[in-house]
């Protein structure tokens, strides 16, 4: 999962080697559902996750959409780790990478300031943009941010990695630029240790479950009334007008999306940074009600304070970058797949599997 991501963030002359890359990924699944249906009793919720897993997997194969398949494929380690486990995993595989990849920069190997298509380095306040190693300055900050997320789930009441992860989001706001990236990363350390010192480990949210489509509901009518606001659109790089686009284009409505809307570069397509906008237009009608049940039920069914932390910010940030269905940025939506067919919270489970 984390090597097809920093393959595709990487460079897009990479990009054909990630058909391999899943079909190794489907394997190794296979293999862990197998092994784990031969190794465990299976249970009513094992066999209803199983035949959601096949589901999903068939209709990702059958409509193309990898990155739908990737969060099948993530969900099923779940049958084998804990929650703090997999979040571990994933915590210090993506740490991994990414310091490849920007020692692979700092190396020469791969670029380490972003060149536009206008040939020029890319710029903001009269300073250059370090991309780092990956696709663009942007990329770089938003790949950072589930390693902060994660990070910080796993030891966030420790004073010297809350310190350390400062100054991590510090070097990397400078360093890239991105704005969203830089503010919601500062934002993120003081708000998850007030808001568990608050709540507590344990706290059942209302609003949350509804987050989803109310995300929706304000991406379109706040483009619909800042469209034509130049003041907004310079501020917000122009997403009003994209997302209003998007809503007025063929890619909307539509029952099972577009495939332009996901290879951008192919079809030269312009961006949509907004993830119900994106979900919406990618996937189509049926997607987006498959996505929006999913978060609905997961987290209905969620009792940890951290995660409902998380999954905000997952939720601002993917107000400005289209991420959310993405399993190496969005670490949290493979554990909702797998709660749905769990008795309880699985904040109750997630030391007794």
């Amino acid at each position: 999962m984390i090597a097809y991501y920093y393959l595709y963030v990487v460079s897009p002359q990479l990009t054909a080697w990630l058909p391999l890359i899943l079909m190794i990924g489907i394997a190794l699944s296979g293999i862990i559902l197998v092994d784990f249906a031969i190794t465990n009793k299976l249970t009513r919720w094992h066999c209803k996750y199983l035949l959601f897993y096949i589901a999903v997997l068939g209709i990702s194969v059958i409509f193309q959409w990898p990155n739908v398949a990737w969060l099948a494929l993530t969900s099923s380690t779940l049958l084998i780790l804990k929650r703090d486990e997999f979040i571990k995993i994933f915590f210090y595989t993506s740490v991994g990478f990414y310091l490849l990849v920007v020692a692979l920069a700092l190396l020469g190997v791969l670029p380490m300031v972003y060149v536009g298509f206008d040939g020029n380095e890319s710029q903001r306040y009269g300073f250059a943009k370090y991309s780092l190693g990956f696709d663009g300055p942007n990329q770089a900050s938003l790949s950072f941010f589930p390693i902060l997320l994660s990070g910080m789930y796993l030891y966030g009441t420790r004073r010297v990695f809350t310190g350390i992860a400062l100054i991590a989001c510090i070097a990397v706001g400078i360093l890239t630029g991105s704005r969203t990236g830089f503010l919601l990363s500062l934002a993120f350390i003081p708000a998850y240790r007030l808001l568990l010192h608050k709540h507590g480990e344990r706290k059942k949210s209302a609003i949350a479950p509804y987050l989803f489509v109310i995300g929706l509901l304000v991406s379109c009518i706040g483009a619909a009334v800042l469209v034509d606001n130049d003041l907004a659109n310079r501020i917000m790089s122009g997403r009003p007008k994209l997302i209003d686009q998007y809503l007025q284009s063929e890619y909307t409505p539509s029952v099972f999306g577009s495939d332009e809307v996901y290879n951008k570069a192919q079809y030269g397509t312009p961006p949509v940074d907004n993830f119900p906008v994106y979900i919406y237009a990618r996937y189509g009608i049926i997607g987006f009600i498959i996505f929006a049940f999913v978060f609905w039920q997961g987290m209905r069914r969620e009792r940890s304070t951290k995660m409902y932390i998380l999954f905000l910010f997952i939720i601002l940030y993917g107000f400005a970058e289209a991420f959310f269905d993405i399993a190496a940025k969005n670490f949290i939506l493979p554990i909702l797949m797998v709660s749905l067919f769990q008795k309880g919270a699985l904040y109750e489970q997630q030391n007794t599997r």
